[in-house]
C-alpha cells in the first residue's frame, strides 16, 4: 500500500491501495483509506471493476457487471452498512491502470503520478 501523509490529519494518514485478480482482468479494486489511531479504518473511495454485480440496498438500485465507484456516505454508515457501501456506475475507467489514475485525480493527490504508484507497488500493466 502507498502511504500518504497529510499535514491536516492529526493521528492519522491516508493509504492508497490496489489489487488485481490474476485470472480475471475485470476483477480489480483500488481505493483511498483513512487510517486513524485507535479507530476503524475508513474507506473513502473505492473503484471496482466490472467483475461483479452491486446493489445499493437503501435506494434499491442495481449495478449489473459495470465498473462502479464506492463512496463513503453518512447515510449508509448510520444505517448499519459499511460506510462505503453506496456506489455509482462509472465509464471513467475500464481497467486498474485507468481506475488508479481516476482515483489519484479525483482525490486531488499531488506529487504522486500513476507511474510512481505502479513502481512503488510493483504492478506491471501490458
Amino acid at each position: 500500500d502507498c502511504v500518504l501523509h497529510a499535514n491536516e490529519i492529526e493521528d492519522g494518514y491516508f493509504i492508497l491501495y490496489a489489487r488485481q485478480n490474476e485470472i480475471d482482468p475485470d476483477n480489480f479494486s483500488c481505493g483511498l483509506k483513512l487510517v486513524r489511531s485507535g479507530k476503524d479504518d475508513l474507506t473513502l473511495l473505492r473503484y471496482n471493476g466490472s467483475a461483479h454485480q452491486h446493489t445499493n440496498v437503501l435506494e434499491r438500485e442495481f449495478i449489473d457487471y459495470e465498473c462502479h465507484i464506492h463512496i463513503a456516505t453518512e447515510r449508509y454508515a448510520n444505517s448499519g452498512y459499511k460506510i462505503d457501501h453506496y456506489a455509482t456506475r462509472s465509464t471513467e475507467y475500464s481497467d486498474l491502470s485507468s481506475a488508479i489514475k481516476c482515483l489519484i485525480d479525483r482525490s486531488n493527490i499531488h506529487q504522486l503520478t500513476l507511474s510512481d504508484f505502479i513502481t512503488q507497488e510493483g504492478f506491471s500493466f501490458d
